[in-house]
């Protein structure tokens, strides 16, 4: 239960619980298939962000897509994605957003479709490995980018939840889309450990324990590092 109360939720009888709209219902079953396997700290950091997003469906579908291997949450909260773009860096659709690593594309939030039942429609997308790999291949570069829950607009329920839409994101790296699926894998796993700002989850979240620092008494233990939640 304590777990629990870390990440908004509660624990009744025995099914996981979050409130949602003022109403208490079972907890997206997502959660505990993908998101479980990260630290405490990163879990609370990204509950956080989710919370900063104004459209609260979007985030409720963002689990569809965090299910999918390959898609892991940063320290800080956010999380990685893959985009294919045309070979001069630009986005297949318009040929004007620019898609060099450190750059961030960003529109305004109301020019995105919050329509899950719509397939294609406006807005940045970001998608798996395999959706990034199978759209347009041969004339395509293969991107890592890193979005924050707050600015996911919607998840497609086509392509089996393996794209979304945002408002915002930044292009990490470049990687080469011949690269086998593990090794891009592995690639992406190791951007999430070493993203920029990879300590900002410190400043969401606080001290350690702040209490200790004032008494100088040992007070609550912290979390490890390799501390997971797990229902």
């Amino acid at each position: 239960p304590k777990k629990a109360e870390t990440l908004g939720m509660k624990i009744v009888g025995e099914t996981l619980v979050e409130t949602v709209a003022g109403r208490d219902e079972p907890a997206h079953p997502t959660r505990s298939k993908h998101l479980r396997a990260h630290p405490a700290k990163t879990l609370q950091a990204f509950e956080r962000r989710c919370q900063k997003n104004p459209w609260t469906d979007a985030t409720r579908q963002l689990l569809d897509f965090l299910n999918h291997v390959g898609l892991p949450l940063t320290p800080h909260g956010t999380f990685l994605g893959w985009k294919s773009i045309r070979n001069d860096y630009t986005d297949h659709h318009t040929g004007k957003t620019r898609n060099r690593p450190g750059d961030a594309p960003q529109m305004k939030r109301e020019a995105c479709d919050p329509n899950r039942r719509q397939a294609c429609s406006t807005g940045y997308h970001i998608g798996t490995l395999n959706y990034a790999k199978g759209f347009r291949p041969g004339a395509s570069r293969l991107v890592i980018c890193k979005v924050d829950p707050s600015d996911v607009t919607s998840v497609p329920n086509d392509c089996n939840h393996e794209k979304l839409r945002c408002c915002k994101y930044k292009v990490l790296r470049e990687v080469s889309a011949e690269t086998p699926d593990d090794q891009a894998r592995e690639t992406i796993e190791e951007a999430a450990k070493t993203s920029p700002d990879k300590k900002a989850h410190t400043k969401i979240l606080g001290p350690k324990n702040p209490s200790a620092k004032k008494t100088g008494k040992p007070g609550a233990t912290p979390p490890s590092k390799k501390e997971v939640i797990a229902y």
